[in-house]
């Protein structure tokens, strides 16, 4: 799991052209194999299927809080989908096969439109789904979403990851999306405390 912040880094990173996407009203990203999209009361049995799969690999991440159910959990991913999409301050969707099979998700929080246009980016995969590519694939299409101009995309210009350094494959996945270590580090609070975690930048340099 990793999140972007809107700090602007001092190193500066040269996006590469956008990877083709299309975007379906209302939001829909759709990608080679994945449909990105708003959650949806439609989507609860599903959902708990994934939960159920794992719960001691979704708690960590907040999923699961201590004394939910899997339906309190459902419950609440789907009021987080309906508040960022009202005020505009996120940006959370779910990924999902053809067939309808639950990747996981891919959510931008704390957009912020000031000095800097930046988001914070986190992202989990089903205990099913990974080692498949899902996860690189999904967030090379959110990033190309939050940097692209409005109205295309979301127009932000800074995104920054915060990554456990014992989290091998977040941070291989950072490396191949193109973002960069600061040598910098965050304190991240989650079910086991605070967590020291590192950050990765990722910003449109000024001359792309």
């Amino acid at each position: 799991m990793a999140r972007l912040s809107s700090d602007a880094p001092k190193a500066r990173t040269k996006i590469l052209a956008s990877r083709p996407i299309d975007v379906d009203a209302p939001g829909i990203l759709r990608t080679q194999r994945l449909a990105l999209r708003p959650l949806t009361s439609r989507d609860r049995a599903e959902f708990l299927r994934v939960l159920a799969l794992n719960p001691e690999q979704t708690s960590p991440l907040g999923l699961i809080r201590a004394g939910d159910s899997l339906e309190r959990a459902f419950e609440r991913q789907l009021e987080l989908t309906h508040e960022a999409d009202r005020t505009g301050r996120a940006w959370r969707r779910a990924a999902f096969l053809p067939a309808g099979q639950l990747v996981g998700c891919f959510n931008l929080g704390e957009i912020t439109r000031g000095l800097c246009f930046a988001g914070e980016l986190s992202w989990w995969l089903a205990p099913d789904q990974t080692g498949l590519g899902y996860a690189t694939e999904g967030l090379r299409a959110v990033i190309d979403h939050a940097m692209a101009d409005i109205p295309r995309g979301l127009g932000l210009h800074t995104l920054r990851a915060h990554i456990h350094p014992g989290n091998v494959r977040s941070l291989r996945l950072a490396l191949r999306l193109g973002l960069t270590h600061s040598g910098g580090t965050a304190q991240v609070c989650g079910v086991e405390g605070w967590q020291t975690h590192q950050v990765w930048e990722l910003r449109i340099s000024s001359a792309a």
